[in-house]
């Protein structure tokens, strides 16, 4: 049950590095299941009330909940390529209110300012997302930790050779 709980709160933490392949498991993890999930529960809604603005709520309320699953890794891969919190936060003030936004900037006429705005918001966080996917880490520990899985297989590797010294030595 205990290690059950360090997963919970390890999916959470914000301290640290992760490494590109981590990300990409995450990002699209979350989002593969957010969209099942608006796929499925979104239609179970309309079937069952009739409502498109229901449907439209809870796709709001899941694009919210993706929002918030994806703060962690970011934050953590920003500090991977030596960035700060600050574009994981800015995510945050669109990512969160981006799915109830959907229904209104639909209804925007072509043209218009707010749907520009809009569009220019999803572009950066598209073009952040693409950067965090394809952009390496720092090669070396930096003032948010020691590189993403090299600290175990370093310490591994140093076993190793120690165990081959000692019976280098007494030969």
């Amino acid at each position: 049950m205990e290690a059950w709980k360090e997963k919970f709160v390890s999916w959470f933490a914000t301290s640290g590095r992760m490494n590109r392949a981590a990300f990409v498991k995450r990002f699209f993890g979350v989002n593969l299941v957010c969209m099942a999930a608006v796929l499925v529960i979104g239609s179970r809604v309309i079937e069952e009330t009739g409502s498109v603005f229901a449907s439209n709520l809870v796709s709001g309320v899941l694009a919210a909940l993706a929002a918030v699953f994806l703060y962690s890794p970011m934050v953590r891969r920003l500090h991977d390529i030596g960035r700060d919190a600050r574009l994981a936060q800015a995510y945050l003030c669109f990512g969160i209110p981006q799915g109830f936004l959907l229904g209104k900037v639909a209804a925007l006429p072509p043209g218009s300012l707010g749907l520009y705005a809009f569009e220019a918001a999803l572009a950066a966080v598209t073009l952040l997302f693409i950067v965090l996917i394809f952009h390496a880490g720092e090669p070396r520990r930096n003032v948010y930790g020691a590189v993403p899985g090299r600290a175990a297989a370093a310490q591994q590797t140093g076993r190793k050779k120690g165990r081959r010294l000692k019976k280098a030595g007494t030969v």
